[in-house]
């Protein structure tokens, strides 16, 4: 199950219309409309805007499962908090648990550092797209 599939699954389950959506959004039905054909993705902006309207969190709607912000956290690439996204400058913090990055996990992270947080949410969601498949 995918970001879109959580997505409409929970408004169905919560008795909730497209047309709801899209105007707690300030957005276009179509948007919506396209978003559930999956001929385009909700942007980023929208997310957490998204998570308030259906209840949860935007780890729900992005990963599936709230632990997913000790993931994201960890790696440095963004941290997302309750309902809010907010980049993060952080590098990873090692601590006594945790083994230290190997050369490739270095660049990846210091590549991210210089993203913004629309680029690295872009990449958190096709990178797990890419794990679901």
């Amino acid at each position: 199950m995918d970001l879109i599939d959580r997505i409409f699954l929970l408004l169905q389950q919560k008795n909730k219309k497209q047309n709801e959506l899209a105007e707690f959004l300030g957005a276009n039905i179509v948007t919506v409309s396209k978003w559930k054909s999956k001929k385009i993705s909700p942007s980023v902006e929208h997310l957490a805007k998204i998570a308030e309207f259906l209840g949860c969190s935007t780890d729900y709607l992005i990963f599936g499962k709230e632990e997913a912000t000790n993931h994201v956290v960890k790696t440095g690439i963004g941290n997302i908090i309750g309902n809010n996204i907010a980049s993060t400058n952080s590098f990873y913090t090692q601590t006594q648990n945790q083994a230290p990055l190997g050369e490739l996990e270095e660049e990846i992270l210091n590549l991210c550092k210089k993203m913004s947080i629309k680029q690295k949410m872009e990449l958190l969601q096709t990178a797990y797209s890419i794990l679901e498949k």
